[in-house]
């Protein structure tokens, strides 16, 4: 049984949209807070269920948490060690930020293996290796115990993990150690986090390259103020929406810096932008002019194609590309994440399943009739379904069926899509 039902009528998207700040900067940034034993604010907020979890983990840990508005307070002031519930650590990936920020503050951890999205293996093996790096003792199996004193060290990480990352600059900062990440992370949440703690005092250098320095030191407590960056990702969804089934959309409060490699992508296939300093406008897309698909995409760590854009691009691609113009789409950082082209195939669309990716060939004109039932398998590919069921036939209506996979990374998408003319409606169904 599903929890909620989206209705998605095929529309023709035009006009302003809004966007929200990052899901995937603002956990690690609420997580941080608990390094602090002060209060501090966190501006430009999005309204997102796995926020809600953010909060209940502080909470946990005796923080008081206000929410007014688009923005946070957080009192850490009085907060003392707890080991994070298992019913809440089950239901958002994000909580293993609290790993770092425990330790951080009280020089130990215990956590459980987290939630999130199905996206295939998603091991936690390479946190449990840089904490032992980090000169912590590490216990157990399903519940892990994470304690001891952190060592200078340098650090080479197998993968740029984004949430490995976070950790090690979580605790690097807060104890008085000297650490070298090496293949770190480079997304632009990985600076925002580092801005974040620098304000708290931290010595942190290169966030946003492949090396980063932290000189740790104890924090003083501190008022604080910092600022969430815009969602690239939900960014990119409305565009992609607009480029396959509108005209003239415009997202607003975005950083396209942030979105270059899809801007780039949207460019080559023909589409016409107008990019300014906080905006990009899809002035004309596959409405109005044939588009060109591109031969080949790969998801990789970030400057590279983001993961979490690929799914609304295949759904994209699932329409404009053809047997004589096919693209072949692949995923280097989660290989299994193609269970949305079983409900694109479901629609019509022509896809071959290859090994860690697909291959889009179009529409197929022999296929039965297409299904209007689908199913969101996870949050991106939730969102993606929206953005295929718009460019369906006139006046066809999609029923996407989710367990609230959707609300946990895009703010009110059915409001945001109505604002640029896409008929979105949710409901309730259990």
């Amino acid at each position: 049984m599903y929890k909620y039902r989206y209705e998605v009528t095929a529309s023709k998207l035009s006009g302003c949209v809004d966007i929200s700040g990052s899901k995937n900067a603002v956990l690690p940034i609420l997580a941080a807070t608990l390094i602090n034993k002060s209060v501090s604010y966190v501006d430009n907020c999005p309204s997102l269920s796995d926020l809600d979890v953010a909060i209940d983990i502080l909470k946990t840990y005796g923080c008081a948490v206000e929410k007014t508005g688009k923005s946070i307070m957080v009192d850490a002031t009085k907060a003392t060690y707890v080991s994070v519930p298992k019913q809440l650590a089950s239901k958002c990936r994000a909580s293993l930020a609290f790993l770092g920020s425990s330790v951080a503050r009280f020089g130990m951890a215990e956590f459980t293996l987290p939630g999130g999205c199905v996206l295939g293996p998603r091991p936690i093996d390479m946190h449990v290796d840089v904490m032992r790096l980090l000169g912590l003792e590490v216990m157990g199996l399903d519940r892990i115990t994470v304690q001891g004193k952190v060592i200078d060290t340098n650090i080479l990480l197998p993968y740029p993990s984004v949430g490995v990352t976070e950790n090690i600059m979580m605790i690097a900062a807060a104890n008085n150690c000297s650490v070298r990440i090496k293949n770190a992370a480079k997304e632009p949440e990985i600076v925002n986090l580092a801005v974040y703690l620098s304000a708290l005092g931290a010595d942190i250098k290169g966030a946003g390259t492949g090396t980063i320095v932290i000189k740790g030191h104890s924090l003083t407590p501190r008022n604080v103020r910092i600022c969430v960056i815009p969602d690239r990702i939900e960014a990119a969804t409305y565009l992609i929406a607009g480029a396959v089934s509108g005209s003239n959309v415009t997202v607003r409060k975005c950083l396209p810096g942030h979105m270059s490699k899809l801007l780039t992508l949207l460019y080559n296939m023909g589409c016409n932008i107008d990019v300014g300093k906080d905006y990009v406008r899809l002035v004309q897309g596959r409405l109005d002019k044939k588009l060109k698909p591109p031969l080949f995409i790969e998801a990789k760590p970030y400057p590279c194609f983001p993961t979490d854009m690929q799914p609304p691009t295949v759904a994209m691609l699932s329409v404009i590309t053809s047997k004589k113009n096919p693209t072949v789409v692949t995923d280097t950082v989660f290989p299994g994440r193609f269970a949305l082209c079983t409900e694109l195939m479901k629609m019509g669309a022509d896809i071959h399943m290859l090994k860690g990716g697909c291959m889009l060939e179009g529409l197929r004109f022999d296929a039965p009739v297409p299904s209007k039932e689908l199913i969101s398998h996870d949050l991106r590919a939730g969102a993606a379904l929206i953005v295929a069921s718009l460019c369906c036939d006139e006046g066809a209506v999609c029923h996407i069926y989710d367990n609230g996979f959707i609300e946990r990374g895009y703010e009110n998408i059915s409001e945001k899509f109505s604002q640029i003319g896409g008929k979105v409606s949710l409901k309730l169904i259990q």
